[in-house]
């Protein structure tokens, strides 16, 4: 493989983590800008409150398996053993990473969610072409420091701190 096409792979996979890891950032820290129209809707919270009162209403209705409004370690330890069975499938008492990945896409999907609601600009419950573009392109911007339309190694080992503290020297010109 030519060392240009090496350099174009890492940077687009630099980029496509570095986007994946903002969204897990982003769906995390709550609802934010695009995102909160759906959400909102969705939960019929306000703003970050909303979303961790529906968080925490998840959670009870999941674990607390009595109804009686708390959850108890014995609760925790049964739905965790009932997750667990109900993803071996070869009912060997373990997971292997095919029967693990339907726990984990189980377990991340509100997050997705959250991410695609984000990435939904217009609210109409698709992702275009566009929309997925927008973030990896400021992303790109953010990155690019010489605004050369690539991403060099250098590029990619700076940190934000460092973007930060140059533009307020770049701004003092």
């Amino acid at each position: 493989m030519k060392k240009a096409t090496k350099i174009i792979l890492s940077s687009a996979a630099a980029v496509i983590i570095t986007v994946g890891a903002v969204g897990i950032s982003n769906a995390q820290r709550g609802v934010h800008e695009a995102g909160y129209k759906m959400s909102h809707a969705s939960f019929g919270g306000h703003g970050r409150h909303g979303n961790r009162r529906a968080m925490m209403s998840k959670i009870i209705a999941k674990f607390d398996v009595d109804g009686d409004g708390s959850i108890s370690k014995d609760e925790m330890n049964s739905v965790r053993k009932s997750e667990i069975a109900k993803n071996d499938t070869n009912n060997d008492g373990k997971l292997d990473l095919n029967e693990f990945q339907g726990l984990w896409v189980e377990l991340m999907r509100d997050m997705m969610v959250d991410h695609f609601q984000k990435l939904d600009d217009d609210g109409d419950a698709v992702v275009t072409e566009a929309e997925i573009a927008r973030p990896m392109n400021m992303m790109m911007s953010w990155l690019d420091r010489n605004d050369d339309g690539n991403l060099s190694k250098d590029e990619l080992r700076r940190t934000r701190h460092k973007r930060s503290h140059d533009d307020d020297d770049k701004d003092d010109d």
